[in-house]
Formats: structure tokens, C-alpha cells, sequence
């Protein structure tokens, strides 16, 4: 005798194993997909967007802020370079323009100092008598005495001094040097000298060179 299947025991829903499977179950439990869950989910991706967005705009202002920082340090830095160049540039064409009149300079003073040599004439012997009178009288004087006392030109002289240390009692009185204005007139004078060797003047023997 054949018995009715008891009721919940059925397996029309599942022949195979007269049970649901969990993936059926799960989809009859999941919440059909909508259209304002698709714009809120929308919604919400556009505003993670924006927030990126904004968030990489200012990265991106900060980044060109200190590039334009960076830039402007080293435009200055060049600039300064640039600067310094022109000053190192100047300073070595000043450097050698002071050596060129340094050279000049010196090769002037040599020649003034050759024709001051030339110009003078030391005497030798004199007494220390003559340091009680002004040499500029002194020496002209003797001058004077050498070429004559028919001779009317003016000897002319622009310095005269004692040359050598101090006179101790021991050594003689030091030389006098007298630097004449006119050349020609100190060739005359030692040529007029040699003539009358030795020279006497005021009592001493004085010797010219």
C-alpha cells in the first residue's frame, strides 16, 4: 500500500537531493540591485574622485611653488657667479694695469736717480767748519773760488747734505754731496777742478769727484 510523502519532505524543489543548494538560497536572500543604490554608489565614487582631485591639485601647487623656489635660487646663484666673474675679470685687468705702471714707475725712478747721479758732486775734506754756515753758501763758495773770480754765472744748487754715519773724533769729517741744477755747468766745475789740483780752500785740502 502506497503512503503519501509526509509535507516539507517534498523533492520537487531539488529532485537530485531533495535539498536546496546555499548559492539558491542566497540568491532568493540578496537585495535586488536598484537604481539610486547605482547613483548613490555613483555618487560616491564621483566624490573620492574630487577629493583626488584636490588632493593631487594642491601636491601639485606645492610642487610648483618650490620648483619656482628652486628656480629663482638658481637664477640668483647665477646671476651672482655672473657678477663675480666680472669682478674677478676686473680686478686681473686692474692687477695688470697697476703692474704695468709699477714697471713704468720704476723705470722712471731709475732714470731720474741715473741723472741725479750724474747731477752730483761729492767733496771730499771739507772741516766741519762748514757745518757752522749754511752748506748752500758753503759750497757755492768754494765753487765760486774753482771757476774764478771772473766768473759771473750763478750756481745754481738744489740740495746739498753730509752723506755717511755721524762724525766720531777719530775718523774724518764726512763727505759732502751737492746735487747741481746744471749738468753742463758740473762737468765745467770738475773740469776746472783737475786743472788746479790740489784744491785749497778756506785752509783744507778738498778733493771733488
Amino acid at each position: 500500500m502506497l503512503t503519501k510523502p509526509a509535507a516539507g519532505n517534498t523533492e520537487t524543489d531539488n529532485p537530485g537531493t531533495g535539498k536546496r543548494s546555499e548559492e539558491e538560497t542566497d540568491e532568493d536572500t540578496r537585495a535586488p540591485v536598484t537604481r539610486s543604490f547605482l547613483e548613490g554608489l555613483f555618487a560616491s565614487l564621483r566624490d573620492d574622485i574630487q577629493g583626488v582631485k584636490r588632493d593631487l591639485s594642491q601636491d601639485l601647487k606645492v610642487v610648483r611653488r618650490e620648483l619656482e623656489e628652486v628656480g629663482e635660487r638658481v637664477a640668483a646663484q647665477e646671476e651672482h657667479e655672473n657678477a663675480r666673474g666680472e669682478e674677478i675679470a676686473q680686478l686681473q685687468q686692474d692687477i695688470i694695469w697697476l703692474k704695468d705702471q709699477q714697471i713704468e714707475l720704476q723705470a722712471h725712478a731709475e732714470d731720474l736717480e741715473n741723472w741725479s747721479k750724474w747731477n752730483n758732486i761729492r767733496i771730499q775734506g771739507a772741516s766741519t767748519v762748514a757745518e757752522e754756515e749754511d752748506l748752500l753758501a758753503y759750497v757755492p763758495a768754494f765753487f765760486h773760488q774753482i771757476l774764478g773770480e771772473s766768473s759771473d754765472r750763478e750756481v745754481h744748487i738744489d740740495r746739498v747734505h753730509r752723506v755717511g754715519p755721524p762724525r766720531l773724533f777719530h775718523i774724518p769729517p764726512a763727505d759732502i754731496l751737492a746735487y747741481i741744477h746744471d749738468f753742463p755747468l758740473k762737468k765745467w766745475i770738475l773740469q776746472t777742478a783737475r786743472e788746479q789740483h790740489p784744491l785749497k780752500f778756506r785752509g783744507h785740502t778738498l778733493l771733488l769727484y
